[in-house]
């Protein structure tokens, strides 16, 4: 379930440098500001210790800035994948939704595990050229690990809240 850990914040992370559309419309490149924060986060099979760790997490802001490049922004598809295997999950996501246009943000994907077990990710949102919202669902089930002992399903809710702040520092002006 470690994994699923990483493909949450992996995915979460979408919503954060997550770009645009091929149509008219698309995110600025830039400096982002992205405020995310789990709403939601269900254990099964977690003892009681091991839900009340994963617990204080939930309604706790992050926030990060970020440069968002010319080139994230015109494909943030490939974003998302490169996102996913530098956060250990499988490349062998089947995505049955994919969209990034007109303002919508839509992704499904069904990624199995390396240890067994699989994850269903829904990010859903809108954006603007200088704005973008997004809730990130995922549905995992898979073998109880070292880290998360008798978990062997986890159901995790997070928001994200993303703002262009300005040009990346050394940008040509």
């Amino acid at each position: 379930m470690k994994h699923f850990s990483l493909l949450a914040a992996g995915i979460a992370a979408i919503a954060i440098t997550a770009a645009c559309s091929k149509g008219p419309e698309q995110r600025q490149p830039g400096m982002w500001e992205t405020t995310a924060k789990i709403t939601s986060l269900q254990l099964t099979g977690a003892p009681p210790e091991v839900q009340a760790r994963a617990n204080s997490q939930v309604g706790q802001s992050r926030s990060t800035s970020e440069c968002l490049t010319p080139e994230q922004a015109r494909d943030p598809l490939a974003q998302m994948r490169q996102m996913m295997a530098q956060q250990g999950a499988t490349s062998n996501c089947r995505f049955s939704d994919q969209t990034f246009s007109g303002g919508t943000i839509r992704v499904h994907a069904t990624c199995p595990a390396a240890a067994g077990g699989s994850a269903e990710v829904s990010l859903e949102g809108s954006f603007t050229e200088t704005t973008m919202q997004a809730t990130m669902t995922m549905n995992a089930q898979g073998p109880a690990s070292a880290a998360m002992p008798g978990v062997t399903g986890m159901r995790v809710v997070a928001e994200s809240m993303s703002r262009r702040t300005g040009d990346c520092p050394g940008a040509a002006r």
